[in-house]
């Protein structure tokens, strides 16, 4: 102000003070001179009047143009600037608008570049996660392989013991054949041997009938020569001793009588044992036999599991040929995401640098307004989580309630629930990633607390907005799952 009023001090005074010099050097009487000096006091007037109006707006403008620059939007309908201030204005105001329009577009772009360098790193803890199975895949692969190979070994030994034990039970088979041969020749020879024995017997029966009848003949002789006196001592004497020849032999026939029932019996007993042998014979040729089949049946079915063995032995060893080519494939794609994943988050930081050099200043009570929102909202989505529905965790049950939530609420522009592991259970509209754990929203709810996010540009949108979240628990307490939001902005 002293500034303003030194300036006209200085304007004022030469004016007034040159034009009673004019006058006087002009020899005018003291009414003209008055009236110069009115003229020039008008003059100074109206130039004073020109100057408020034109520094007045000029510095309103300046002023706005300053606002503008820090962040702040005005309406220039508000106010009335001359028309050639009104032109400045709006060249300024389109580029200011456009810059800020490019640092939304800058923000909304370093947040996708974001999302997708966190998706990146999610593909490559999966990849990595891949190729350490893929190493325990060739471990066990070759394993199965070892276990493969020593299998068919076994086989093959296997196969050498069969064909062995086959052999040998065709020896056996053959032993037993002879057996059998030699035990129907026997057989033969004792059923000759009995008919011999009973024709034998029957001999000494013959022999013990002519016994009997010889000693009755002998007796009659005796009786005849005891008759016959001195003449018939001589044939007394051979009628004993044909009596006595009788009777040994009648004796003898009986001893003999008693040693063929003996062999008889004997001979029985062999040949019912024999009998019982040649069955036992038949029952191990039938079991050989039928040993032998199933032994063919082994070696057979044997022949065909190392077949198998040897496709799937093949097989294996092909299967570790593509596991090893994939792994060393994906070994040199898991290199080259990460490179790509590296260049995409500097470019992230570079657009978020960029972005942040420029401010977009709101006013106090618009931000302390937008804070009491978030706060009724992050309520709202807390008193939601107790639901029994929502503590289910049951996918179904998820998209009826927050379906309902969404309809409810307009000023939600997407819900979603997350399981504990960072996993989706539901989302609307549909999550543009698969895991969120990486995610700050998702590290706050998931350890217990409530998060509500900066201003930012929607990716769905295009306008401003924040993200809010709580965590999901069940009845004992314990954090199950995460519940979130992304709120739309008042304009």
């Amino acid at each position: 102000m002293f500034s303003q009023r030194l300036f006209w001090l200085n304007i004022l005074l030469p004016v007034c003070l040159s034009a009673l010099i004019f006058a006087a050097f002009c020899h005018w009487d003291t009414w003209a001179a008055v009236a110069l000096l009115i003229n020039s006091l008008w003059f100074l007037i109206l130039f004073t009047v020109w100057h408020r109006r034109s520094s007045l707006p000029l510095a309103s403008l300046s002023k706005e143009v300053e606002q503008l620059v820090a962040g702040k939007t005005f309406n220039s309908g508000d106010k009335n600037y001359p028309r050639e201030y009104e032109k400045i204005l709006k060249s300024i105001v389109t580029p200011v608008e456009m810059l800020h329009s490019m640092t939304g577009n800058t923000q909304l772009a370093a947040q996708q570049v974001a999302a997708a360098v966190e998706q990146i790193n999610l593909t490559i803890d999966d990849s990595q996660r891949v190729s350490r199975d893929f190493s325990t895949i060739e471990v066990v692969a070759g394993s199965l392989a070892k276990m493969s190979a020593g299998m068919r070994q076994q086989i093959q030994e296997d196969l050498q013991a069969v064909a062995a034990c086959r052999e040998e039970m065709l020896y056996a088979r053959h032993a037993i054949e002879n057996v059998r041969q030699e035990s129907l020749q026997v057989t033969s020879l004792i059923s000759s041997l009995l008919t011999a024995v009973g024709n034998v017997d029957s001999i000494m029966m013959t022999i013990a009938e002519i016994s009997s009848e010889t000693r009755l003949l002998a007796l009659n002789a005796s009786i005849e020569a005891a008759r016959a006196g001195e003449y018939g001592r001589g044939f007394a004497v051979v009628a004993e001793e044909v009596k006595k020849l009788s009777e040994n032999t009648f004796t003898a026939v009986r001893e003999t009588e008693s040693i063929l029932k003996l062999i008889q019996e004997h001979v029985s007993n062999v040949n019912s044992q024999l009998e019982s042998n040649k069955k036992s014979i038949e029952e191990g040729v039938r079991s050989t036999l039928q040993a032998e089949d199933m032994l063919n049946i082994i070696s057979g079915k044997m022949e065909n599991i190392s077949s198998v063995t040897n496709r799937n032995n093949e097989e294996v060893n092909n299967y570790l040929q593509q596991v090893s080519a994939a792994a060393d494939e994906q070994k040199c794609n898991l290199g080259e995401i990460t490179k790509v994943g590296d260049l995409l988050k500097e470019a992230a930081n570079m657009l978020h640098e960029i972005s942040s050099k420029v401010k977009i200043k709101k006013d106090a009570a618009l931000l302390e307004k937008q804070k009491l929102k978030a706060e009724q909202l992050i309520k709202i989505l807390r008193d939601v989580s107790t639901g029994t529905s929502i503590q289910e965790m049951n996918p179904d049950s998820h998209q009826t309630t927050l379906m309902s939530l969404l309809r409810k609420n307009p000023v939600f522009e997407a819900v979603w629930s997350n399981r504990p592991d960072g996993s989706f259970v539901f989302s609307e509209p549909a999550a543009g990633l698969a895991n969120a754990r990486v995610r700050d929203w998702w590290q706050q709810a998931a350890t217990g607390n409530n998060y509500m996010s900066e201003e930012y540009i929607s990716a769905i949108t295009k306008k401003s907005c924040i993200t809010i979240s709580v965590p999901i628990r069940d009845r004992t307490g314990t954090v199950v799952g995460v519940l979130g939001a992304d709120v739309k902005l008042e304009d």
